[in-house]
């Protein structure tokens, strides 16, 4: 409660400091930042659709110590030390890791002609901050030659490789806890490392310092075979058979000697395991029910760990690296990457991919609109609408500097497309409460003009009866009770057919049922 009380009233005088004590001094070194600007616009490309540059040098830092010094009025009483203490602690960690070290962002966007466009954002750091924790817990040291990339099968759709350094990210966690939290937390930590431990026989340390720092991970759609995923009760959408695969380098075999002793635990039995040529393969003998194949493998392959969601697509890799054979040969990744050398990691995704998704919201869109009864020159719209978006494509290259981390590349998404989707999204989240709303209502209409043609219906065979002395039970002639109708006919709204039943018995519609349901 008390700590509930201090959020509180950060809050409240947070709203009523001036501007000065949460951004800083007003008066600002006119040439530090137009140095900021230089820097940031030496990377950017100009003569295109978008051009963004932001100075956020201490922004970050002076918001936590207007923060702390709201917080320090709670602490005049002594009721609010222990959290005030663990705040000063926050502002000191997060300023000896490099959470304030972002200077200022910039980005451009340039079309080139053929649909796409090329791409530029910086991150301008403090040059000071580049081998702080955060930095290379985030995207690593230096650019470097990514080998990770020849695993890579030529059908692969979505690439995200890193030189992000995981034992880094452990130093985060690790000295947060002991930084920041109080003792309850401290040993809160240490027990969970000594039952990590217990579990899988290694410290969680020596795991993570198996870890080196170059990773990808990607997604392969075949170009040979498809899978059908289930919509509903009925249809289907049909897409490639899609698989998974990371790779990571190692620094010794600790960590798939652990994996193998834990899944063999798990089978009580040794974990299944063949020779492919210079890497050996485990194949985890626990089959998946899922529309999508799915057939865990593992795999050692140098100093390399590879893990694929078939066995198929480890073999695929391991022969794309020995044959060098794989999607660095393709046509597109050439031309999407032309020089492509030392880096900090790629993200990447084909055209294939793109026109995947793009062919799975036209499927999906057709069957809502199904669904939902849409009016015709609705559908035409809305598949209008899908019909004319580019399939996406991107192809980006993370490079990490001293002064920051850069990346650029092509894409199909450029800066108009970007502010264009900033002012359809309030059209289209209109869009999405209005047009549900309007089948709803519509379907609602129909549904009552319905019922009223089944209250007729109902009145008319009663009239009928009475007149022919028919009793319950018995079956009306159904041109004798229409010619009590008005225009001796009904016709339900949405097609159904009339069912006028025996006497004594309501009638009912093959779409709404009965009067009375």
């Amino acid at each position: 409660m008390k700590r509930m009380g201090l959020a509180l009233l950060v809050l409240v005088l947070g709203f009523q400091l001036p501007a000065a004590a949460i951004w800083g001094e007003l008066q600002r070194d006119p040439e530090r930042v137009r140095a900021t600007y230089d820097s940031i616009y030496s990377r950017l490309e100009a003569g295109g659709d978008l051009m963004i540059i932001a100075n956020t040098e201490g922004i970050l830092e002076n918001l936590v110590q207007a923060g702390l010094r709201i917080a320090e009025v709670a602490e005049a009483d002594g009721s609010e030390k222990e959290a005030v203490d663990a705040l000063r602690r926050g502002a000191a960690f997060l300023n000896e890791n490099g959470f304030y070290a972002v200077e200022g962002l910039g980005f451009s966007s340039v079309p080139q002609g053929d649909g796409l466009h090329a791409i530029s954002l910086f991150i301008k750091r403090d040059a000071q901050a580049a081998a702080q924790p955060l930095w290379r817990a985030t995207v690593g040291a230096g650019p470097r030659e990514m080998d990770v990339l020849d695993y890579l099968p030529r059908d692969t759709a979505l690439v995200r490789s890193s030189t992000s350094d995981i034992r880094f990210l452990w130093k985060l966690i690790h000295d947060a806890v002991q930084d920041v939290g109080g003792e309850e937390m401290q040993a809160n930590f240490a027990g969970w490392q000594e039952m990590a431990q217990a579990m899988v026989g290694e410290s969680v340390e020596s795991l993570v310092n198996s870890i080196a720092p170059q990773s990808v991970i990607a997604i392969q759609l075949s170009r040979q075979e498809t899978v059908s995923i289930p919509i509903d009760e009925t249809d289907s959408l049909a897409i490639p058979r899609p698989s998974l695969l990371m790779v990571t380098e190692v620094n010794d075999h600790t960590l798939i000697e652990t994996i193998k002793s834990l899944l063999s635990m798990q089978l009580n039995m040794p974990l299944p395991e063949m020779e492919y040529g210079d890497a050996v393969i485990y194949s985890v003998p626990l089959p998946l029910p899922a529309p999508i194949p799915v057939s865990i493998t593992f795999a050692t392959h140098g100093n390399y760990l590879l893990f694929g969601s078939t066995e198929a697509v480890v073999q695929e890799a391991i022969a794309a690296y020995r044959d060098k054979d794989g999607l660095k040969a393709e046509e597109e990744f050439q031309a999407s990457f032309p020089e492509l050398g030392p880096n900090n990691g790629i993200i990447y995704m084909s055209r294939h991919l793109g026109e995947t998704i793009a062919a799975a919201q036209q499927q999906m869109l057709e069957q809502s609109s199904r669904d939902m009864d849409m009016p015709e020159a609705m559908q035409g719209l809305m598949q209008k609408w899908t019909q004319d978006q580019v399939p996406h494509y991107s192809a980006m290259t993370i490079m990490n500097y001293r002064s920051g981390v850069h990346v650029k590349g092509l894409s199909s998404a450029g800066g108009r497309e970007m502010v264009t989707s900033m002012t359809v999204a309030p059209i289209g989240m209109m869009a999405a409460i209005a047009i549900p709303s309007f089948v709803r209502a519509r379907s609602t209409a129909q549904q009552n003009s319905c019922i009223n043609n089944l209250r007729q219906l109902d009145a008319a065979k009663e009239q009928w009866a009475l007149a022919n002395n028919a009793s319950d039970g018995d079956d009306p002639d159904h041109s004798g009770v229409m010619e009590y109708i008005r225009g001796g006919i009904v016709i339900c709204p949405q097609g159904g057919m009339y069912e006028l039943h025996s006497i004594g018995e309501s009638p009912t519609c093959s779409v709404h049922g009965s009067l009375y349901d």
